[in-house]
């Protein structure tokens, strides 16, 4: 659990700095128990801190779970932000751009915000939407965009299969992300690679022009119209 900084005495308080800190080592807190469970002096005890830090911070303890919430997404949307180059060929790009997604969603961030998003869908549905809006959306079409630019800096007007996207988060979520949430993190560790790879020959088979699919063809091969610039 993040530890609330000490403030020597007699210097002044950084409300927001103590804020961002009050809300970042909160979140172990709510994995265990809805955050409208949680009396405030018990959050001051289990911190370490003060009540009052807690009440001049927050305006109440949804606040306080809304914060936490939103630093999580912050984080992963600042991770999101740099997504890889497009490289020499179609296949490599996506490769790439499933990789990083991969690292992404294998986080510890990530999964705590899926499962606050199951959690408290009912409770709190703000957060599923933040979760689609912000974080499984732009994956899903950040990996049609990729191979889509792949494909036109190498000539090819492609698209992906429709629910390609969709069985890519899926597949990641299930392999990193779920098992961090049942305690697995070396099931997660270990199978990161795999997972990866499985996905990249599934995006491959699912990667169409408007003649017909792209990646179940070899590259190059004679008559096809495909050309090498889709193997990796």
């Amino acid at each position: 659990m993040e530890q609330v900084a000490k403030r020597p005495r007699g210097t002044a308080i950084d409300w927001r700095k103590r804020r961002d800190e009050i809300a970042a080592a909160v979140l172990p807190l709510y994995m265990e128990r809805h955050w409208d469970s949680f009396p405030l002096d018990e959050i001051a005890e289990r911190l370490d801190i003060g009540y009052w830090q807690i009440y001049y911070s927050f305006d109440g303890k949804e606040e306080m779970y809304r914060a936490a919430v939103n630093r999580l997404v912050e984080r992963l949307t600042a991770h999101l932000a740099t997504a890889p180059k497009i490289l020499s060929s179609v296949n490599g790009t996506a490769r790439a751009y499933i990789a990083q997604a991969a690292e992404i969603i294998g986080s510890e961030d990530y999964a705590r915000l899926l499962f606050f998003a199951m959690r408290d869908s009912h409770s709190d549905p703000w957060v599923h939407r933040a979760y689609e809006a912000k974080i499984a959306d732009p994956l899903r079409s950040g990996l049609e965009k990729a191979v889509r630019d792949a494909g036109k800096a190498a000539g090819l007007d492609l698209i992906l299969l429709k629910g390609a996207a969709e069985q890519f988060l899926t597949t990641l979520e299930s392999a990193l992300a779920l098992p961090r949430l049942l305690g697995r993190d070396g099931f997660a560790d270990q199978n990161g690679e795999r997972a990866v790879a499985a996905v990249v020959r599934d995006i491959s088979a699912a990667t169409c022009n408007f003649d017909g699919l792209a990646g179940g063809v070899p590259a190059g091969t004679p008559g096809t119209g495909y050309p090498a610039a889709l193997s990796a």
